[in-house]
């Protein structure tokens, strides 16, 4: 009996070994997930905040910095963070590009096509799209054997009367 107890030492260690990296890599995949899925919810958001800021500026402003795609763009920016910027087509953090940003409106908006009286004009829909380059860009670095997605994309619509 006491030859048996004496085999079974260090079993436990050997063991824990062998559990250990997969605990490890379990919890850094939830946490990477974790920081992807909130990334991914700030990225919406912004979306979110583009279109409605876009949708309430008014379409033909006295300086150009007051219009819809400015006012979208500065929105985007308020929602994702001081260090992020959209400009030109692209979402740029600090100053390296890392995604795509459009903000696109329909053809209601513009002012050839709104009839006269403003008040009975059309409605006017803004769409932004926010596509972020996360393979390149983690918010965290991906553990190995993880998979993460490329690109996180969203699109979001509002409408205004402006």
């Amino acid at each position: 009996m006491g030859n048996l107890r004496r085999c079974d030492r260090g079993a436990a260690a050997v063991e824990f070994a062998i559990v250990v990296p997969l605990l490890c890599l379990l919890i850094f995949g939830i946490v990477a997930y974790g920081m992807m899925l909130s990334f991914r919810q700030n990225l919406s958001q912004a979306a979110a905040e583009g279109a409605r800021a876009a949708a309430v500026a008014p379409k033909s402003p006295p300086n150009p910095s007051y219009g819809p795609t400015a006012q979208a763009a500065a929105a985007i920016a308020n929602a994702l963070g001081s260090d992020y910027s959209c400009s030109n087509g692209n979402l740029f953090k600090g100053t390296t590009q890392v995604g795509g940003c459009t903000i696109s409106p329909s053809s209601a908006c513009t002012a050839a096509s709104t009839p006269d009286p403003p008040t009975s004009a059309a409605p006017c829909t803004y769409t932004v799209t926010l596509s972020y380059d996360y393979k390149s860009h983690p918010a965290i670095p991906n553990p190995p054997l993880v998979p993460i997605p490329g690109v996180i994309t969203y699109v979001s619509a509002a409408q205004g009367n402006s």
